[in-house]
């Protein structure tokens, strides 16, 4: 499919959405840093959002969200493969004194355990964006519990907004991070 729109008054045939989730919760914490006049309920976005969708596919235009075009034909391997190799890169590691080798033991699990999440929950990972900072566990007792690690989060909050950092012309759209 190619996207184009000549002008913003012609009528929307195909319209990209992202229903708000869990990444949204964040900026709704934090109203002052994520662009939202003032805080509202999460629960109750999500369902105006779903009405919101109804409304524009009354008017003809077909609907797509960002996390169905994400997933979408991941039954393809080559689909699969190419979700999988961008949730990888979407999480982050930030290494506090950790070897060279168990770097590589870490990136290796990190690997594998993106082999087998399902394309809905690579979505959430390419969404969330992940940071994970690990180092060593002093008091590790086997294997299982050799590093220790905590977890933050560089949600694409502004998905909600998608429609502010794009641009359509009969070219096709332009999307940008502003």
């Amino acid at each position: 499919m190619r996207a184009s729109q000549p002008a913003e008054w012609d009528r929307a045939e195909v319209v990209l959405l992202c229903q708000p989730s869990i990444e949204t919760l964040f900026a709704i914490l934090e109203t002052n840093s994520a662009n939202f006049l003032y805080p509202f309920d999460l629960k109750k976005a999500i369902e105006e959002h779903r009405n919101y969708r109804r409304k524009i596919e009354e008017f003809g235009a077909k609907v797509y969200d960002v996390r169905e075009m994400l997933t979408n034909k991941c039954d393809d391997p080559e689909n699969l493969k190419r979700l999988r190799g961008f949730a990888l890169t979407s999480v982050k590691y930030a290494f506090e004194g950790i070897s060279r080798e168990d770097g590589e033991l870490l990136l290796s699990n990190l690997k594998r355990t993106i082999d087998v999440l399902s394309p809905e929950v690579l979505a959430d990972v390419i969404i969330l964006r992940p940071i994970i900072n690990i180092r060593y566990n002093p008091r590790a007792l086997d294997p299982t519990t050799k590093f220790l690690s905590s977890y933050c989060l560089a949600p694409a909050n502004n998905l909600y907004f998608m429609r502010d950092g794009m641009l359509t012309t009969k070219e096709g759209v332009v999307i940008g991070n502003f």
